[in-house]
């Protein structure tokens, strides 16, 4: 895994077999909030693509508020 900043952006990026890779972005807010966003690109299916949307929208909406 790997990880970078800018002043307002954070980015983590880990490489997972096959060839796939998650990309995640973080954004700090104003008030201490924040917004993230998940990109797993490499996916073989549309299939795969719907199987991975709905592990990363059920994972993210389990996270802490």
């Amino acid at each position: 895994p790997s990880t970078s900043s800018s002043e307002k952006w954070r980015y983590g990026r880990c490489t997972l077999g096959a060839g796939q890779r998650i990309n995640v972005t973080i954004n700090e807010k104003p008030g201490g909030k924040a917004t993230l966003a998940v990109q797993h690109p490499g996916l073989g299916s549309t299939a795969q693509r719907d199987e991975w949307k709905a592990f990363w929208r059920d994972f993210l909406k389990a996270l802490p508020a």
